[in-house]
């Protein structure tokens, strides 16, 4: 009997040590794919409504994007020099559609038509994510939850600090910088809310494996 729980704690701790690589690894990737949203956090994002915006076209773009790239690989076996450009044309065509939305263009300008660029360098990032469906899922809707909740954020900062106003609606502040608006301010504030991001993902996921753990540890003491 020790011999058999002895073994069954080391076949949890093994699992355990190869989730953790995995969560690490897939950490490491989803970090590096964070660098394309710098430049909309840093410059678009001035405003709550330009960040509200950036948020819903990212939302229409990569969802229909990344389903059709899962189907052009993953079902129909189209090499990825095929696959990339139909998702590029589909993106560009929805980045159309949200032109009609009023405001959008005048207040994103450029940065709107560069929203095409994220949906294929998600997908292009990885060719082992065709091949696990809840990967593929997850990463897209894990850099969808940090690129809108950092440009969320940062768009009502930034228009908080510089205008004094939330969504064009006045408030009563006494602080008040021009330098809110500048790039350099965005890049420091995404940068900062990025790490706070993670700290707290981070913290989640410790406090889950130990849970987890524990409560493997009691079946098998019942056991």
């Amino acid at each position: 009997l020790p011999g058999r729980w002895t073994r069954r704690v080391q076949k949890s701790s093994a699992r355990a040590q190869a989730r953790r690589r995995v969560a690490e690894k897939t950490s490491e990737d989803h970090a590096y794919l964070m660098l394309g949203a710098v430049p909309f956090w840093a410059v678009g994002a001035t405003s709550l409504q330009n960040g509200i915006i950036l948020c819903a076209v990212l939302i229409i773009l990569m969802l229909p994007c990344s389903a059709l790239h899962l189907i052009l690989r993953r079902k129909l076996n189209l090499a990825e020099w095929v696959a990339l450009p139909l998702t590029v044309l589909v993106a560009a065509c929805c980045v159309a559609l949200v032109l009609y939305w009023p405001g959008a263009f005048d207040s994103l300008g450029i940065y709107l038509f560069l929203l095409v660029a994220a949906p294929v360098l998600l997908q292009a990032d990885s060719y082992t994510a065709v091949d696990n469906m809840r990967e593929f899922w997850g990463r897209t809707l894990r850099f969808l939850r940090d690129f809108c909740i950092i440009i969320l954020v940062s768009g009502a900062l930034r228009e908080l600090l510089r205008h004094n106003t939330l969504l064009g609606l006045p408030v009563a502040m006494s602080i008040r910088t021009e330098a809110a608006e500048q790039p350099f301010f965005g890049l420091i504030l995404s940068g900062f809310l990025l790490a706070v991001l993670r700290a707290v993902e981070a913290t989640l996921r410790r406090a889950i494996h130990r849970r987890r753990q524990a409560e493997t540890v009691g079946k098998e003491a019942e056991a």
